[in-house]
């Protein structure tokens, strides 16, 4: 039992653990080049449409 339920915490890590990193990436990238983002976002969306 103790093998298992540590094999089910490590398959739980490896997928939470790579989603944080990556939520925690983007939100640092987002809120750091917020002004950057948000100028380029308008033009793109005006020739989608």
């Amino acid at each position: 039992m103790k093998h298992f339920l540590n094999f089910k915490i490590m398959m739980l890590l490896s997928i939470i653990v790579p989603t944080v990193i990556v939520i925690a990436t983007i939100a640092f990238t987002s809120s750091r080049n917020e002004k950057k983002v948000r100028p380029v976002k308008i033009p793109v969306n005006k020739r989608k449409f």
